[in-house]
């Protein structure tokens, strides 16, 4: 496996992760006062830098998402983005048996070279992945230069998801809502997740049926945030899913719930919307308000269809596991204070042109003309 793809091995229940077709916990890879009921989308804290004697601005937290569905690169554009891969990683997107793997493979290392080309300022490919001793991924030549900042990426189904942060640390995860296994019924799918949802959860889930839509699309929900909470702290397989426990806005475990964050995803073309302030959150029965949970769905190029839930997970630096904590540098959360938070926060949804940059997006675009493409 490699620093994007994770999958550190360990004791979870082998069938509950191939009855998710393959799910892995890392799946390919803040916070200050609250202020829930703003109805304002979250300002981006961000930094001037010189490159090439030009200013550009520098995002330290972002969200974006690529539908990788809707990719369709020729082959010279293929070829291309493949030799800006390192030996290994070209070795592994070409090691796939199915080409949508392949494609997610790709976008999941695109994306985060540009995460640290927009957010710490350096040349695509210049950004070195490391792993902690629980398998959780991190950019490993700046903790000197930006000690605390953090990424996470997954990938399932149709999109790629990723997040990052400096006052705190993330978990992303992205899954699709749609049946797992053809033939199968909801209800004999979930029994073999009996183990992962609190009484709690599962009350809040079973809410929603009997139809198998309704219920995989709320299940869903709770594993998205599981997921999350785990990649962000860095825990991986040794800690135990019903330790964490959340309670959702009950109108948003159906997809009719999410009409707003669609009407607002239409208003501005090429976004999607993470609604914050809906999801509280206990570990091992406690509270933890000091984190904040992000949670939105995707779907078809305007949103108008839910068909993907994506969750993100922030949360104290103080918190993570020991070694993702030293991975990370000497950093102070960035508890209270700060920029204003609204209740959603813009997700970005791009192009893969849009990831590169300069001369990297002219050749890639050059090589997308008609006379690129096989007869």
């Amino acid at each position: 496996s490699t620093p994007f793809d994770g999958g550190n091995g360990g004791t979870r229940t082998a069938a509950v992760l191939q009855k998710l077709g393959g799910l892995s916990w890392w799946r390919g890879l803040f916070f200050s006062n609250r202020s829930a009921h703003s109805q304002h989308a979250a300002r981006q804290p961000s930094r001037i830098f010189l490159r090439d004697g030009m200013l550009m601005q520098q995002n330290v937290v972002t969200r974006k998402a690529v539908c990788v569905e809707e990719w369709d690169p020729t082959p010279s554009q293929w070829d291309y983005l493949l030799s800006l891969q390192t030996p290994e990683d070209r070795e592994l997107i070409q090691g796939f048996r199915f080409v949508a793997d392949s494609k997610r493979s790709m976008v999941a290392r695109i994306m985060l070279q540009s995460c640290a080309v927009t957010c710490l300022g350096l040349q695509f490919g210049e950004a070195k992945f490391g792993r902690t001793l629980e398998g959780r991924p991190y950019v490993s030549n700046t903790a000197e230069k930006r000690p605390g900042f953090n990424l996470n990426l997954s990938h399932h189904g149709d999109w790629v998801f990723l997040g990052s942060e400096e006052r705190g640390v993330i978990g992303v995860d992205v899954v699709t809502t749609k049946a797992p296994r053809a033939g199968e019924d909801a209800e004999t799918f979930l029994l073999d997740f009996e183990d992962q949802l609190t009484p709690w959860e599962w009350v809040q889930v079973r809410r929603n049926g009997p139809a198998d839509a309704s219920l995989y699309f709320a299940f869903f929900i709770f594993w998205a945030l599981k997921e999350s909470y785990i990649k962000a702290v860095g825990l991986g397989f040794g800690f135990t899913l019903k330790r964490a426990e959340f309670t959702v806005e009950e109108a948003l475990l159906t997809p009719e719930g999410w009409a707003e964050a669609r009407a607002r995803a239409l208003a501005r073309p090429g976004s999607a919307e993470l609604r914050r302030g809906c999801v509280e959150m206990a570990i091992d029965g406690e509270r933890r308000p000091e984190w904040r949970v992000e949670l939105g769905v995707l779907g078809d190029p305007d949103h108008r269809v839910p068909s993907h839930v994506i969750a993100a997970a922030i949360g104290p630096h103080a918190q993570a596991s020991p070694s993702l904590r030293d991975a990370l540098g000497a950093v102070q959360d960035g508890l209270g204070g700060g920029e204003e938070e609204g209740e959603w926060m813009e997700v970005e949804c791009v192009k893969v042109e849009a990831l590169l940059s300069g001369g990297l997006r002219e050749e890639y675009v050059l090589r997308g003309a008609p006379s690129s493409r096989p007869p």
